[in-house]
């Protein structure tokens, strides 16, 4: 089920979007998919299909919702080695999809002037910490 104002956000001007939370497993599903496809295409950029996720998630799940927090999880883990290098292993801590599932953040809607990620990035970051020090 994708949101009311499209697949990961068409609203338009300055109005806020946020993200659906959704279901952890479901989430960790959907990261598994991109990494699957990164180790069989290595430096690829590759288009995944809807009904890859479809087939991995809960019957009913938001699709957009987690696929957009799965896409910004692993913007935050590759491209700016922001929670990568403080969990010094390739494989995510449940915790750190529980948090990703609920932590705030805002589609970048269409028409929406955004800078930087849609996230408090210290903040999901304290929370990280937090979570990798229990």
């Amino acid at each position: 089920m994708t949101a009311e104002f499209g697949f990961w956000g068409s609203g338009g001007g300055s109005e806020q979007c946020p993200v659906p939370v959704v279901d952890p497993i479901d989430l960790r599903k959907a990261w598994d998919v991109f990494q699957d496809v990164q180790v069989r295409r290595p430096g690829e950029q590759v288009a995944i299909c809807l009904t890859s996720f479809e087939r991995v998630c809960s019957h009913g799940a938001d699709i957009g919702a987690v696929t957009y927090r799965a896409a910004m999880l692993q913007s935050l883990c590759k491209h700016l080695e922001l929670i990568s290098a403080r969990l010094g292993d390739a494989k995510l801590a449940d915790g750190v999809f529980d948090l990703a599932a609920t932590f705030p953040m805002e589609y970048i809607c269409d028409g929406m002037v955004h800078q930087g990620f849609p996230l408090d990035v210290q903040e999901f970051i304290r929370h990280i910490e937090k979570e990798t020090q229990k």
